[in-house]
């Protein structure tokens, strides 16, 4: 091999390497996971009168219909085949298509829990809820969220069933 051959492998960066990585490990891991795009629940939530950021929990409670429309807001943008399995679905693209449906009344009050978590400006979030499977049955999940601000409103989520 000639030396400007190795010079150009060696100077290539990486980041090529770390994304395939990255869509290595998120295909393959046994734990679910799902990529949400919150970049329009971010402006929804920016768009808020001063006093509902100050309680948001009461702001949803008086009229808990206004929550779907910030469930809407999210957009899940990849998913992986453990979260097929866990939401009892056979192709990600129901999954992707289904999410917003798939909100128990229980994982709607933790949802409220969350948006008060990201209105307070934290990286990591981590809940015990349950969530509905596209088949209907519920699920006692532990969940994780993983809040990256560098990435313009994608979230990372992660599940296991307790």
């Amino acid at each position: 091999m000639d030396e400007q051959k190795i010079k150009s492998q060696v100077q290539t960066p990486n980041s090529h390497s770390n994304r395939d990585m990255y869509d290595f490990l998120f295909k393959r891991v046994p734990i679910a996971l799902w990529e949400v795009d919150y970049s329009d629940l971010i402006a929804k939530l920016n768009a808020l009168p001063q006093t509902a950021k100050e309680d948001i929990t009461a702001y949803f409670k008086r009229d808990m219909k206004r929550l779907d429309s910030f469930i809407a807001a999210r957009r899940v943008i990849n998913s992986n085949i453990a979260s097929c399995r866990l939401f009892e679905c056979e192709d990600k693209t129901i999954l992707i298509g289904a999410r917003e449906q798939i909100h128990s009344d229980i994982a709607k009050s933790e949802f409220i829990s969350e948006l008060s978590k990201l209105l307070a400006g934290l990286d990591t979030y981590n809940c015990d809820t349950e969530i509905l499977t596209v088949k209907g049955n519920l699920r006692q999940v532990s969940q994780s969220i993983q809040i990256n601000k560098n990435a313009h409103g994608v979230f990372l989520y992660d599940s296991v069933i307790v």
